[in-house]
């Protein structure tokens, strides 16, 4: 049984990795350590030479030295991911001026963190598809502290699995992300899934299966992970330095800006901080390369690292990138550039930034890369971004044009039949159709049931919204003015929650936000919306989603024009001017 699991994962690897030809090659070559400076049980390194979300071009199991090797005929900025059992990932660029040679990257991971309270730990497999929320297992404490699940007699000779709840939340500065699946500790082999993740191989061979968790060994320091590039042409060496140095860069940032956001700190304490900031620390070393003798490839790719990594620290009210690199950026970077691909979050990062403050040449540029660049998933994803940025902008008619051409340029796409939700002539969910009719329960007494029938006579905003996403988040002051203003002229909100369970929400109204009004929770939305009737009925294609709805029942307004301070200015013309508290 074991020699048949052995058999499957190692077919894995012949199918990504074959392709060796007789022409002059790159070998990337290295260990791959865990936290304790040991080599990982099992372990892999994969090398991504276009966007790091498709599948990878080279895939490698580590030795049980820790010593890996793959060999790339690619150029360009290129991409290694370094994963193991019970480790955190560890991604690095990797610039390759020339296809000869050899590159040494030696990398330490650090040990995953886990969450504090393992109460909820639950299993997925292939039982229920891997599905985070629908057919899950929950596992129990017994009496030796290890946590377990009966499964009973399984079909099939082999079950894979994976456990869920088991590591810490990743936060953010605009989101807090679920942890990582993980494998378990009870496994006869692991298995590296599509997305990274490992799942534990069990053999079945028709028994009752209980699998049993332990998670006494998961105690102990995570360790600082570590990258060394050497043996490599010097600006593969500079550039990972580089990027390194930049990375340890936001993190510094994020760490404080979290540190605000736990405190509870004000908006205008938050703007302060942002504005005083010494985002010279991330500029600086870029603007050292251009001015430098550094490659033109080497500069391309310096300005896109840039981008990218500022933009995570663009918050909704603010994008931190300077004005003059942006700039550059358009003028260095030709829009077919690999380096687009490779980074593919750098140039949502300017469009965000343009949202802000116009860049020059920007819209240009936009027309440029989506006619030129050679990868179609990028200019889908490009334009698709700009797309929802205008429309959160208000800006309809850019939005109409942009939509426009994505329905004409990739008609077939995701992006367009996500887009059509929004901007389609003939959809549901517009001013002036009546709302749809739906019914839920509510949140606070499951005796009432919410329901177009039920809120007829009222003006109501429907707030589709999660605990994990950040741009709902920056909604709840303006959310909070508007019900306090407008509920002594019939007003009301129902907030409909896309989260993992319902005691998210109430454990958000208790620690962080009180949302006095109306709310309901939105099954299996969080890990697969088109199973919720509702998320479909409404054409729900993101999060935070407004409708406002009168009292007949006809959609007074949507999109745009519910977010922000357009709320409150949409509410004094729709619904009447706001009664202020205290006021007779």
């Amino acid at each position: 049984m074991k020699r048949a699991i052995r058999g499957l994962v190692a077919g894995i690897w012949l199918v990504v990795a074959v392709g060796a030809c007789s022409e002059p090659q790159l070998r990337i070559s290295g260990r791959l350590l865990g936290a304790d400076g040991k080599p990982i049980t099992v372990a892999h390194v994969a090398l991504f030479t276009g966007s790091p979300s498709a599948a990878p071009s080279a895939l490698a199991p580590v030795g049980a030295d820790g010593t890996y090797s793959l060999t790339s005929t690619a150029t360009g900025l290129l991409t290694l991911r370094f994963t193991g059992v019970g480790h955190a990932p560890e991604t690095v660029p990797l610039l390759i001026t020339r296809a000869v040679g050899v590159a040494q990257v030696d990398v330490t991971l650090a040990r995953l963190a886990y969450a504090d309270d393992l109460s909820r730990v639950a299993l997925v497999g292939d039982f229920n598809d891997f599905q985070r929320e629908s057919g899950t297992l929950p596992l129990s404490e017994s009496t030796d502290g290890r946590l377990s699940v009966s499964l009973g007699s399984l079909a099939g000779d082999r079950i894979a699995y994976q456990l869920i709840n088991a590591t810490a939340p990743v936060e953010s500065i605009n989101s807090t992300y679920p942890g990582i699946a993980i494998p378990g500790t009870a496994a006869d082999e692991y298995l590296l899934r599509k997305d990274g993740t490992y799942a534990s191989v069990l053999a079945v061979e028709g028994r009752e299966i209980r699998i049993s968790f332990d998670p006494a060994p998961l105690a102990g320091p995570k360790g600082i992970p570590s990258v060394t590039v050497g043996d490599a042409a010097p600006e593969t060496q500079r550039f990972a330095e580089l990027a390194a140095a930049m990375r340890r860069e936001l993190e510094g940032y994020t760490r404080l800006r979290l540190a605000l956001k736990h405190r509870g700190a004000s908006a205008a304490e938050v703007g302060a901080f942002v504005a005083n900031y010494d985002w010279g620390r991330f500029e600086t070393p870029v603007r050292q390369v251009l001015a430098g003798d550094a490659s033109p490839i080497f500069k391309q790719a310096a300005l896109v690292l840039y981008l990218e990594i500022v933009g995570e620290a663009a918050e909704m009210s603010h994008s931190p990138l300077a004005p003059d690199l942006a700039t550059q950026s358009l003028l260095e970077v030709p829009p077919s550039s690999q380096v687009w691909t490779a980074i593919p979050g750098a140039f949502q990062a300017l469009t965000w930034a343009n949202y802000h403050s116009p860049i020059p040449g920007y819209e240009a540029y936009l027309d440029r890369i989506v006619s030129l660049h050679p990868d179609t998933e990028l200019r889908t994803s490009v334009l698709d971004y700009a797309l929802s940025v205008a429309y959160y902008a208000g800006d309809t008619v850019m939005a109409q044009s942009l939509y426009e051409r994505l329905q004409s340029d990739f008609p077939d796409s995701r992006a367009a039949a996500t887009a059509a939700k929004l901007l389609a002539p003939d959809r549901r969910i517009r001013v002036g159709e009546p709302v749809p009719e739906f019914r839920i329960t509510s949140l606070d007494d499951p005796t009432i049931e919410l329901s177009r029938s039920s809120l007829l006579g009222s003006y109501y905003l429907i707030d589709f919204w999660a605990t994990w996403c950040g741009p709902c988040l920056a909604e709840m002051p303006s959310l909070h003015e508007a019900w306090a203003q407008h509920r002594d002229q019939g007003f009301t909100i129902v907030s409909l929650s896309c989260d993992e369970s319902a005691e998210k929400v109430r454990q958000f109204r208790r620690d962080r936000s009180p949302m006095p009004w109306l709310h309901g929770f939105l099954e299996h939305c969080y890990s697969e919306r088109n199973e919720n009737e509702i998320v479909t009925t409404f054409e729900v294609v993101g999060f935070p989603t407004g409708i406002l709805v009168g009292p007949d029942g006809t959609i007074l307004a949507v999109g745009s024009a519910l977010r922000g301070e357009r709320l409150a200015e949409t509410l004094a013309r729709l619904v009447g001017s706001p009664v202020q508290e205290g006021s007779e």
